[in-house]
């Protein structure tokens, strides 16, 4: 016991005047090799960053729906969101609102994805989770303003729903003015 208290002592300690810090972790070189070498390490890095860039070349590329009318707004879904995005979608049409609709199938993002969200003013990222996990990752892989891309959240165990979506599209568009 008195060797695992001074392990975790020692993984715990902190500068005498800095307080604590951080240290990167263990390492491995392209053989899958153990190391704690900087250039090793930086080496590792810069190759997975060169699978993301060919990764981005063969991957499937994002499935538009994009109604006859233009338009200010559009959507962004993915996986099981699918149908109830798309319903969202008929129905706002139906009521005049005309909403475009991307359907992102892979990543690391094409940049038509950037593409695609830069031509509207806002843009709903359709999620089946609390956190927006996928509205995180668009802003900080495609470097999109936060404010552009609006949360639309369903998390509380069941399928998203076209009512779910539609309720938070017409809170974010139809805001009653004071």
């Amino acid at each position: 016991m008195k060797r695992v208290t001074e392990y975790l002592t020692a993984l715990f300690r902190a500068h005498p005047t800095k307080g604590s810090y951080f240290t990167r972790g263990s390492s491995h070189d392209e053989f899958a090799r153990y190391s704690e070498d900087s250039d090793t390490y930086k080496r590792v890095v810069d190759r997975i960053a060169k699978k993301f860039e060919t990764a981005k070349k063969i991957i499937p590329p994002p499935q538009y729906t994009e109604q006859n009318h233009p338009s200010n707004f559009a959507c962004i879904y993915f996986g099981t969101s699918e149908h109830a995005s798309l319903e969202a979608m008929d129905i706002l049409a139906a009521d005049g609102l005309y909403v475009h609709g991307m359907r992102i199938k892979s990543f690391p993002f094409q940049e038509e994805v950037a593409t695609f969200i830069n031509r509207y003013d806002k843009v709903f990222v359709i999620e089946q989770n609390k956190m927006a996990q996928m509205r995180s990752l668009l802003i900080n892989e495609l470097e999109i303003s936060p404010e552009k891309l609006i949360p639309v959240t369903h998390y509380d165990g069941t399928p998203v729903t076209a009512e779910s979506i539609l309720s938070q599209v017409n809170h974010h568009v139809f805001v009653p003015s004071n």
